[in-house]
């Protein structure tokens, strides 16, 4: 059963799941996670992965917050 904490990522755990095709252990651990729009932007920089991480936004399972 997914955990309902707050869960915040930072860029490298991410990318690294996207790149071995494992990000589905995210959405078995946690309900939901949420990251800084800088660490999107980090994601985005680049080509690998990108179609797994967008396709975990576009689910909602994955927010994008501005921080201060």
């Amino acid at each position: 059963m997914p955990n309902s904490e707050v869960v915040v990522s930072d860029t490298s755990p991410l990318l690294n799941l996207a790149l071995i095709d494992q990000l589905d252990l995210l959405t078995s651990q946690f309900s939901g996670l949420t990251i800084p729009t800088q660490v999107w932007d980090e994601l985005t920089n680049g080509d690998a992965g990108l179609d797994a991480l967008r396709d975990l936004r576009d689910t909602e399972f994955l927010t994008v917050v501005e921080v201060e």
